[in-house]
């Protein structure tokens, strides 16, 4: 759920909805019937020997197998801006509280996703102080690299679905003439090799082109238990593109209204959207395959969403506010989830299974960082 490295370029009429204000309005939803809840504080951080003083903190990538694989990062400052550099890669078992660190850098690298593929190898995607980015496989301490490229906005973004494993990715090549802009999903296969699942190329003179004819949104990347999704724009026209797996077809929604957030369901592509002429907010359902909308009265956005693949998301409102939101019978319902001593501070989710999720309060300015368990029961 993150990018760390963000180009100025950056495509700011659609990725603008995405930031987050600060309103103390709590909202009154109405609460899904029969959904209860468990909250269990984890020991990870009681594990760790963080050095705040120097901007230290953890970014949680993914779990697999009840591990969580997160990045030990060091927030740098440059000339007023800033970025975080990755000191080590590390994996926690939710079960037994080990912790053990995998990889070590010496070197300046910057880690923008990690997780681990069915031969317990870690996969990670990382790029340098070049902007060059790599997809690697750790074996055993032997790394090797499976795809790389020169980066425009984003840098790839790993999803795991099922036994498969997949990574978004963009990347730009310069010559003579022109610039070729390439975008779209590879699957990663065994023995370090890889596979054009979704692929879009374009070839323009300027760079700034692309912000114009067609691209990559936000680099967020969605999976479901039938597909995985990412946003991309043609002609500033907002699209999420839906590569359903068992066909490895992919379906061009267009996006009518102003995006605040997406993920995928089942079947379903939740989205949080403003109308442009209006102003009103909705919280839609859109099936896919059928055509059919799920609808909610809910009147405000929703953000940093977190899909469980199936029927179910975590999300916050613009106070940080916590929802878990429903998709039942073709409605939309919602309950808050509160977590004591935690009142709208920055919050980050990741997916464990079906009816488990992490809940994280990490940001790296936070006196107070916990993470906790989220049980569906």
């Amino acid at each position: 759920m993150k990018n760390k490295l963000l180009n100025t370029s950056l495509i700011m009429l659609l990725v603008a909805s995405l930031l987050i204000g600060c309103s103390n309005n709590q909202k009154s939803v109405k609460d899904i019937k029969g959904e209860n809840y468990r909250l269990t504080k984890l020991d990870l951080y009681s594990k760790l020997d963080l050095n705040t003083e120097k901007n230290e903190y953890i970014f949680i990538n993914s779990v697999n197998n009840n591990k969580a694989y997160f990045t030990y990062e060091q927030f740098e400052k440059n000339e007023g801006t800033g970025r975080s550099k990755t000191l080590r890669i590390g994996e926690y078992d939710i079960k037994s509280s080990e912790v053990k660190f995998i990889e070590e850098f010496n070197n300046t690298m910057f880690v923008n996703d990690v997780t681990c593929n069915n031969n317990n190898e870690i996969i990670y995607a990382c790029y340098d102080e070049q902007n060059h980015w790599y997809i690697k496989k750790l074996n055993n301490l032997e790394e090797s690299i499976i795809d790389e490229g020169d980066n425009f906005t984003f840098m790839p973004k790993l999803v795991k679905n099922g036994s498969r494993l997949f990574y978004l990715y963009e990347k730009i090549n310069k010559t003579e003439d022109f610039f070729e802009y390439q975008y779209g999903v590879n699957e990663i296969l065994g023995k370090g090799e890889f596979s054009e699942i979704d692929k879009h190329k374009i070839r323009i003179k300027d760079e700034k082109e692309i912000t114009e004819k067609e691209g990559i949104i936000d680099g967020n990347f969605y999976s479901s238990k039938n597909a995985v999704a990412y946003l991309t724009h043609k002609a500033k026209n907002p699209f999420v593109n839906v590569v359903i797996l068992n066909t490895g077809k992919t379906k061009n929604i267009e996006i009518d209204g102003k995006i605040h957030n997406v993920n995928l369901l089942k079947d379903e592509v939740l989205m949080s959207l403003e109308d442009t002429k209006t102003g009103k907010i909705k919280l839609e359902a859109l099936d896919y395959s059928s055509g059919n909308v799920a609808k909610s009265d809910v009147n405000f956005p929703l953000y940093r969403m977190e899909s469980n693949g199936n029927d179910k998301v975590l999300a916050i409102d613009e106070s940080f506010n916590i929802y878990l939101v429903d998709i039942y019978n073709n409605s939309i319902g919602l309950k808050n989830i509160d977590v004591e001593g935690h009142v709208q501070e920055p919050v980050l989710f990741e997916k464990i299974s079906e009816k488990e999720f992490l809940i994280h309060y990490g940001n790296q300015g936070m006196k107070k960082k916990e993470i906790y368990l989220l049980t569906i029961r």
